[in-house]
């Protein structure tokens, strides 16, 4: 009996700490991450396969209507671009940078198989 008890306490302070963990880390966004390639619009992108630089004046007039950015990394990987509602400067910059490579910094959030990077830093290569 007593070690059933023993076990139950230990279960349940374990349990906690983890999830006090989690919610610390789901609090703080995730883990810091940097990623380079091309500024994309994911309208055009995900629906026609549209990048490059022929493709610039149509993903200018896309983004600056509201289609959400994406960096294409040479390896395909698509990672979706977020505000940081804290200091949204190195997104909005960004808008000025579609079809070029670029380097963006930030926190890594990706959730459900979508690759999701809230901008924290962001300059032309």
């Amino acid at each position: 009996m007593k070690k059933s008890l023993a076990l139950a306490v230990v279960l349940a302070l374990g349990s906690t700490l983890a999830a006090r963990a989690l919610a610390g880390e789901a609090a703080t966004g995730g883990a810091s991450k940097t990623i380079s390639g091309e500024l994309i619009d994911s309208a055009c992108y995900f629906d026609s396969g549209k990048s490059g630089p022929g493709h610039k004046k149509c993903a200018e007039i896309c983004v600056k209507g509201g289609a959400p950015m994406g960096v294409l990394g040479a390896d395909g990987t698509v990672f979706i671009l977020v505000a940081d509602h804290s200091n949204e400067k190195p997104y909005e910059a960004l808008k000025d940078m579609v079809a070029a490579q670029v380097e963006v910094t930030g926190r890594d959030v990706s959730k459900g198989g979508v690759n999701v990077l809230v901008v924290e830093s962001a300059k032309k290569k």
